[in-house]
């Protein structure tokens, strides 16, 4: 095993989180399918070469571990077609009380901090846009979620599956507003807002329910791992405090002679 294969994965797995963080799960699975072709072939070197069982049980882990997140991403691709795949007819949310005007979606479009003279019912996107402060001028560039890592903001999620989930939901919603700009208002035109609206919070809903269900399994696991770690540190400690009491005694015996 060389250590310029070894530094090709490390990069590949960065330039697979990196494109996770902003978004482009196709790409990062592209990087992450290279990074495992690699990795496979590390671990017929181990068995060829013979090499230590902890150096093989550390290749192993990490095989397991980018063959794990392949499949984490292809479940958020699947959900993004099906998303993606238009209904046999639209159906428009009833929770929606005031329709957003082309210029009210303009100035969202263009303001870092939006607020409710956008004109989006509260209740139909709840807190989860409008506190988004999406910003036109970073698209493509360096998103409100990875900056609040940077500048240490307190809530900030720093989990690559997250931050990408968030991202492209920040990139479709941006994109929809900039679509409007140059057509006119009609009714039509807001129907089709709303429609649109509706399917990228949709999405979005069903892609955090899929992350808050693979967090609680990762934790669960974690849990039972520590549980097992903690039974056995238990019961060293009692061999302990026996073999102590043991040798304890057996001083006392010496002495006693």
């Amino acid at each position: 095993m060389s250590s310029a294969t070894l530094c090709d994965i490390y990069k590949l797995i960065e330039s697979a989180e990196q494109e996770t963080k902003r978004g482009n799960l196709d790409n990062s699975i592209k990087y992450y399918k290279q990074t495992l072709k690699q990795i496979n072939e590390i671990c017929k070197d181990t068995i060829k070469d013979d090499l230590p069982s902890n150096v093989i049980e550390a290749v192993l882990i990490l095989q397991k571990d980018i063959t794990e997140t392949i499949r984490d991403i292809q479940n958020i691709l699947d959900i993004e077609q099906e998303a993606a795949t238009p209904p046999d007819k639209a159906r428009v949310p009833p929770r929606i009380t005031t329709k957003p005007s082309v210029q009210s979606i303009n100035r969202a479009a263009h303001s870092r901090q939006p607020s409710n003279s956008t004109n989006f019912n509260s209740d139909y996107l709840g807190s989860m846009y409008l506190k988004m402060n999406p910003s036109v001028n970073n698209i493509g560039g360096t998103k409100m979620w990875e900056s609040n890592i940077s500048t240490g903001r307190t809530g900030s999620p720093n989990d690559p599956f997250l931050l990408g989930i968030m991202n492209k939901m920040e990139n479709n919603m941006v994109a929809e507003m900039a679509r409007v700009q140059t057509v006119s208002e009609s009714k039509q035109t807001q129907l089709q807002i709303e429609q649109a609206v509706h399917k990228h919070v949709e999405q979005f809903k069903r892609e955090v329910a899929w992350y808050e269900q693979k967090k609680f399994v990762e934790y669960d696991t974690k849990m039972k791992q520590l549980e097992k770690e903690n039974k056995k540190l238990q019961s060293k400690v009692e061999w302990l405090r026996l073999r102590w009491d043991s040798l304890v005694e057996s001083a006392k015996e010496r002495r006693n002679k």
